[in-house]
């Protein structure tokens, strides 16, 4: 897994199809801008969580250079090797943001995976690109990062679910309604969950956070839009540098927080009143999958008793997790910033491969934070099973 990198103004004019300085317009607020192409820029603005601040870079001095998006390059290798025409830009970079997680949070990885296909279904409108390269590119996010988010993997079934049956002229129009239906969905489920976890959290919250998860920003900014005065402490020093995330979106929106190291998990969680992380995915009995750190982060809470509080739309609940144990994913490693600084003699390596995931047992988590509402970890079985009743069926049998 790389190190999340900054989000560039040129990126976003790209993926919006207008000028940088038009996204610049926007930014700016200038009255110059039709309210459509506004409306165009300021959503890839949001599904890139683009901030034009500089806190990342005043946290970050040491520059490196850049890497190898690998998984892209699996990609792009796979596709070639079916014959079918290399993408373009657009295309390229749109599954670097998902599958090097360029941008992070499995939310903002459905939308680009929505956008991605969209985008591909409308080239097969205008020129030579097969149908089938969309559904390959379909299936190849739904297999590597979809098999450790379903999310992921649920929203590209949700979008792509017998298009085959729609006239082909008519696909991109259909994805794109499929897509505009998906997030009005996922902001009712995202409203619901975010006022079950401030009538939970109350006033005065101070919450640790560890990883980035949109869905936990959206809890603490609502306490903060409300009066109810959080203090978010956010711990830092990861490979994945998700703390930064947070960084940047709380002083954005006009919030005070803490910034402490990952090494210094007991002495925050002294101060704090609870954990709130996110998931990348829930299993049936009840225990969470997410990023490196949160299974010690939550240990270590459990045992000094503070709270922990996984935020999860029940769309992550992995339907393989009914069937038994799921295998996590190995095929991403962290790239610390500071590897390129070691200056390794001729025939040493430094291996700083370590795996991207882990599971939190049900027994550190206090409740899971829902649509349905909080939901305690050993509820999540049976719920699950009345929620997604044919599809677990199916995959049983």
């Amino acid at each position: 897994m790389s190190v999340a990198r900054k989000i560039t103004i040129r990126e976003v004019a790209r993926l919006s199809d207008v000028s940088v300085g038009t996204v610049s317009n926007v930014l700016n607020g200038a009255a110059n801008v039709s309210d459509a192409t506004r409306r165009r820029v300021t959503r890839v603005i949001d599904d890139l969580g683009f901030t034009p601040d500089t806190v990342a870079r005043s946290l970050n001095m040491r520059r490196r250079p850049e890497i190898a998006n690998t998984l892209t390059e699996r990609y792009l290798a796979a596709m070639a090797s079916r014959n079918y025409p290399a993408p373009d830009q657009t295309t390229v970079d749109l599954v670097t943001q998902i599958l090097d997680e360029g941008v992070l949070g499995a939310t903002r990885h459905v939308r680009l995976a929505h956008r991605l296909l969209i985008h591909m279904a409308e080239q097969a409108g205008r020129s030579a690109i097969a149908w089938e390269a969309i559904d390959s590119t379909a299936d190849h996010i739904a297999s590597t990062r979809g098999a450790d988010v379903p999310l992921v993997s649920n929203g590209i079934a949700w979008l792509m679910g017998d298009i085959g049956k729609v006239r082909p002229k008519e696909r991109a129009e259909e994805l794109s309604r499929r897509a505009d239906l998906w997030e009005i969905e996922a902001k009712t489920r995202l409203e619901r969950l975010v006022e079950a976890g401030v009538a939970m959290l109350g006033a005065d919250a101070r919450p640790v956070l560890l990883d980035y998860s949109s869905t936990v920003a959206a809890v603490v900014e609502a306490l903060h839009d409300r009066g109810l005065n959080p203090m978010p402490v956010v711990l830092e020093n990861r490979g994945v540098a998700g703390g930064i995330r947070y960084i940047n979106q709380f002083l954005a929106r006009g919030l005070d927080l803490k910034l402490a190291p990952d090494a210094a998990i007991e002495h925050v969680l002294g101060t704090a009143n609870s954990v709130l992380i996110g998931c990348e995915s829930l299993h049936s009995d009840g225990s969470a999958v997410n990023a490196l750190g949160s299974r010690p982060l939550a240990r270590i809470a459990h045992a000094l008793e503070v709270p922990v509080y996984c935020c999860a739309d029940l769309f992550k609940l992995d339907i393989r997790s009914y069937c038994g144990a799921v295998r996590l994913s190995t095929s991403r490693i962290y790239d610390f910033p500071w590897i390129h600084e070691i200056n390794v003699p001729e025939g040493r390596r430094v291996d700083a491969s370590v795996p991207a995931v882990e599971i939190v047992p049900a027994r550190f988590l206090t409740a899971i934070v829902t649509e349905e509402g909080p939901v305690p970890p050993a509820a999540l079985w049976s719920l699950g099973r009345t929620i997604f009743r044919d599809r677990i069926a199916a995959q049983v049998t």
